[in-house]
């Protein structure tokens, strides 16, 4: 071998920096050196203001029985760009490393309000905040584990951490580099046996590691690791929880690589209201404006009653009520709990105006006003970035700041950060957008463009498809795609990345409409140049725009807590509209819709009232109204099959006469008719035999592939059915160009055809062609997908062991208060050759519960109730700021 073989046989980058990294190795006196990539800062702010923050612990805590697998092995943090996931690592990890922050825990029950162990306000908040409810003192508390006390045990040998994208070179045969670091960590570093001594690998940005759909990737490799000791735990972050469990599906076994109760996935997105407002106000997070921190701590640790003791949660504003109140409301028919949940918080408000309000200008409901006004220019990417120190400053510097009128001694301004954060988001799209499998790399300057669109326009009402498309044939289009890439791909890709999300009308089974709305509104505001002044000073459209987006990504977090991350329901927050009635929102929550109307003016709420009573009423009378079929239930991936609708009319004129006739005669109208059907049924008929058979499957599978291909029209369809074969036009037949055996062209050999060779059809232009291509690829991976998608319905219809972590699977649906009904159904006969359309031939659908009641969110200070006019089903209308504060 020579010495360069030698050499690059030898290269391993990670090993070589590895103590660089995980500097807390060397002593414990080490500290975070800045100049060293991929070294991780753990003395970070905190970011304990954040539900996300005490998830991660959770998921660091060691089950009893972990030796047997009775444990979460792999915690996936996915999520956007600057959404704070490397935070959580590093905070994470600063609990194993950090000496003074562990004894600080560990001190703290036992410490007096005169001899507490550190005077440092934010290291006491987060030390209170992990004893509080990851510190079991006694059985009944209401702490979620006892981490505390496994952390002295713990300590900086048992932390192995790995930043795959602080160098490419990590990213060169990353399986061999990843394992040998693993393993000489298990050798050199770990104090104790591999197989005994409990341990953490944190593993950031492995979606650096994105593997070829048709190899092994990551996932292979982690249960590798995890295979190796059940002493081991690994921290992964990535971009989209679509991505981590695509990786972690063994398509040779046909099942997950680990069991279900052993991974878990967590999407970080930007912060919402409630976590800035206490960040902003930090005495709803339980602190004094003066960020004093005033408890007798082990008396509220031992579980003792002491009056004119402040608890921190006394006065922190949580969602936990509101969420339990939602549920009750359906699941035990008491819409009384919602009002009465919301009524508390009101309570809530004044005790803590009672303790430290000064008047109107200091009172809680003012503290909130101040910060949803700041949270509509910043929304959740820009407040993250804001350094801690700019929110200890005065409240007339803090809102300088934000209106870029502050004094040049800052060492960034609002501007530059609102600048550098857009500019990362819309870099990221590029990069990142085609790990999702769904985007060409020269289509992702599209998804940029859509979302400054949408960031420009923030429309609010529902528009055609066409506005953006354009009428086929014409060149006046936004985007020049079909409506199924602009849904299936476009939009299904912004929404993983939290930037927009579509939404159909509800109960509208084939949309000609849609809706759009931004996921966060500090971007959009980057890239219109607004600060603050814009919005103080902004006309009542704008800041109404600006507040229907944000209330509809909080009722988008909502629809994801309120249910199971697999039900067809978890994200989908439609909209109904009728005459000149208008409701904004309607999510589901136990299967049942629940309509909530948004009056930003505070002088429309008898007009928002009717719209919510309308729906109750009309949707009372036919819950089925919202039939979706069984799409986004999976696991992983698959849809259903589908197929085309209509008259057959156009499709049987391809073929001969007598064809027609046989069909016609064999009750054949509609193109469902065909659809349904295999091609050894098809042939049953009389006068079609075998081969004509496979013929009409194949031409109504290019059909159904063409029906959304933008400006393909009839004589485009049947050009490529029948290609000119002779004459003045080239043969341009699949065996004159693919050397392939047939007359016709079918999904299958569009797929593998060229472009330019399809530009020769009479009619056809190179775009033209190339949509045709990517159309037929896309729809021969959704077929590919239907049999995964069967397999995944028949476990989530039957459950699987730990699969629903102890949720009953939907057939014992009334087990646990699931309002809505599933349905199977067939379009045909199931029976026949696996390979045949017939035997795919089944539908799955959730028919909607009965809305029990209705929400308006007004610009109003009031709780005020209402009655449907019909059925007398109870509407509530709350403050849209009391709302925001405690979802």
């Amino acid at each position: 071998m020579t010495d360069a073989a030698s050499r690059f046989e030898s290269f391993d980058a990670l090993r070589e920096r590895i103590h660089d990294i995980n500097y807390w190795w060397s002593s414990s006196e080490a500290t975070y050196r800045p100049n060293r990539p991929g070294s991780i800062d753990i003395e970070q702010d905190w970011a304990f203001y954040k539900s996300d923050f005490f998830g991660t612990l959770d998921k660091l805590t060691w089950a009893d029985g972990w030796r047997d697998g009775e444990d979460t092995r792999l915690f996936a943090i996915t999520g956007p760009e600057n959404t704070g996931k490397t935070t959580l690592l590093s905070q994470s990890i600063k609990l194993f490393v950090d000496e003074e922050f562990r004894k600080l825990l560990w001190t703290l029950p036992d410490a007096d309000l005169q001899n507490l162990p550190s005077t440092d306000v934010s290291q006491l908040q987060a030390a209170w905040a992990i004893d509080k409810y990851h510190h079991a003192t006694k059985p009944g508390d209401n702490e979620y584990t006892n981490l505390v006390q496994q952390l002295p045990e713990l300590g900086p040998d048992r932390v192995l951490y790995l930043p795959l994208d602080a160098d490419p070179a990590f990213q060169l045969r990353p399986e061999r580099q990843i394992k040998d670091v693993v393993d000489y960590f298990s050798d050199e570093i770990l104090d104790g046996d591999p197989d005994e001594t409990r341990h953490y690998v944190f593993i950031d940005d492995i979606h650096t590691l994105a593997s070829d759909p048709d190899e092994s990737g990551w996932g292979e490799l982690i249960s590798e690791l995890l295979e190796e000791t059940p002493a081991r735990k690994i921290v992964v972050t990535g971009i989209a929880e679509e991505t981590v469990e695509r990786e972690l599906y063994d398509p040779e076994r046909d099942q997950m690589r680990l069991p279900p109760q052993q991974y878990d996935i967590e999407t970080v997105i930007p912060p919402k209201f409630r976590d800035y407002l206490q960040r902003r106000f930090p005495i709803f997070e339980g602190a004094d404006p003066d960020r004093r921190v005033d408890i007798d701590y082990s008396a509220q640790l031992r579980g003792d009653s002491i009056e004119d003791v402040h608890d921190p949660d006394t006065y922190r504003l949580s969602g936990s009520d509101l969420r339990r109140s939602f549920q009750g409301a359906i699941t035990e028919d008491d819409p009384e709990q919602v009002v009465a949940a919301l009524t508390r918080y009101e309570e809530q408000l004044s005790e803590i105006d009672d303790w430290v309000g000064t008047g109107e200008t200091n009172s809680p409901r003012e503290w909130i006003t101040t910060a949803l006004e700041e949270y509509l220019l910043l929304g959740g990417y820009l407040s993250l970035r804001i350094e801690d120190d700019i929110f200890d400053r005065p409240d007339r510097e803090i809102r300088a700041y934000l209106r870029n009128t502050a004094q040049s001694s800052d060492s960034s301004g609002f501007s530059s950060v609102a600048t550098d954060v857009l500019d990362e988001t819309l870099g990221t799209i590029h990069e990142q957008a085609p790990a999702f499998d769904s985007i060409r790399p020269h289509r992702t300057r599209d998804l940029g463009r859509l979302y400054s669109w949408a960031a420009h326009t923030m429309e609010t009402e529902p528009f055609e498809y066409d506005e953006l498309l354009g009428d086929s044939g014409t060149d006046d289009w936004i985007l020049d795609v079909d409506r199924r890439t602009l849904r299936n791909k476009y939009f299904d890709t912004l929404e993983q990345m939290v930037l927009l999300t579509f939404s159909d009308g509800y109960g509208n089974k084939k949309p000609r409409e849609l809706r759009v709305a931004l996921r966060d509104v500090g971007l959009a505001n980057a890239l219109c140049w607004r600060d603050l002044a814009d919005i103080t000073t902004a006309d009542a459209e704008l800041r109404s725009r600006l507040e229907y987006m944000v209330a509809f990504d909080h009722i988008m977090r909502l629809s994801y807590n309120f249910n199971h991350r697999h039900d067809p329901n978890a994200g989908v927050v439609n909209y109904w509209k009728r005459d000149d009635q208008f409701v904004e929102f309607i999510p589901k929550v136990a299967g049942a819709p629940i309509p909530i109307g948004l009056d930003t003016t505070g002088e429309e709420l008898d007009k928002k009232v009717a719209a919510v009573g309308e729906f109750l009423d009309r949707q009372s009378s036919s819950p089925d109204a919202e039939l979706h079929d069984f799409v986004r239930y999976e696991p992983t991936v698959g849809e259903p099959p589908t197929g085309p609708a209509g008259s057959a009319d156009e499709l049987l004129n391809w073929f001969d006469e007598s064809v027609e006739v046989a069909l016609r005669e064999a009750g054949v109208d509609r193109l469902e008719d065909l659809w349904s059907q295999s091609a050894e049924e098809i042939s049953n008929a009389d006068g079609i035999d075998s081969q004509t058979a496979t013929e009409i499957v194949d031409a109504v599978e290019l059909y159904d592939m063409l029906g959304d291909v933008r400006g393909i029209g009839s004589s485009k369809r049947e050009a490529l059915w029948n290609p000119p074969t002779d004459g003045d036009e080239p043969n341009l037949t699949p065996t004159a160009v693919l050397e392939e055996p047939e007359t016709h062209w079918t999904v299958e050999t569009l797929a593998a055809a060229d472009p330019d060779h399809l530009a020769q059809i009479p009619g056809f232009t190179e775009t033209t062609a190339a949509r045709v291509v990517e159309a037929a690829e896309t729809y021969l991976r959704r077929e590919e997908e239907e049999s995964e998608y069967e397999r995944r319905l028949d476990t989530v219809l039957n459950g699987d062991g730990e699969y629903w972590d102890g949720i009953p699977p939907l057939e014992a649906s009334d087990d646990h208060g699931y309002m809505g009904r599933y349905e199977r159904y067939e379009w045909g006969s199931s029976d026949g050759d696996g390979s045949s359309r017939g035997s795919k031939p089944v539908h799955h659908r959730i028919h909607d519960g009965e809305a029990p009641f209705g929400l308006v969110l007004a610009m109003r200070d009031e709780i005020e109730q209402f009655e449907s006019p019909e059925c007398g089903k109870p509407i509530v209308s709350a403050p849209l700021w009391l709302f925001l504060s405690v979802t």
